[in-house]
């Protein structure tokens, strides 16, 4: 998912989607009921581990459309806003603009 530290992670209802934004320069869209699928049902708790097992199998998923990422930061992303009014997000980073 990210090769470096994550600066926010958000669930966004409107759009049914885990929104998170990195070190690596990227923010990453994945559908929230794809990582529903990914998770054992036995896992209640998201720990170290099973976020390893589910970033080791992402790659291997057709993601038709369930998971996004955006690299148009050359820097660190920092944070991320959605605006459920107007359907928009908007992010900034170390670059220092929108």
């Amino acid at each position: 998912m990210h090769k470096k530290g994550i600066n926010k992670i958000q669930y966004i209802p409107d759009l049914n989607v885990v929104v998170t934004c990195s070190v690596d320069s990227n923010i990453t869209i994945i559908n929230f009921d794809l990582l529903l699928e990914l998770f054992n049902e036995k896992d209640h708790i998201v720990t170290l581990e099973s976020l390893k097992k589910v970033s080791r199998r992402i790659p291997a998923i057709d993601h038709e459309k369930k998971i996004k990422t955006f690299s148009e930061h050359n820097k660190s992303v920092k944070t991320f806003a959605w605006s459920p009014k107007f359907r928009i997000m908007a992010s900034a980073g170390d670059e220092r603009y929108m």
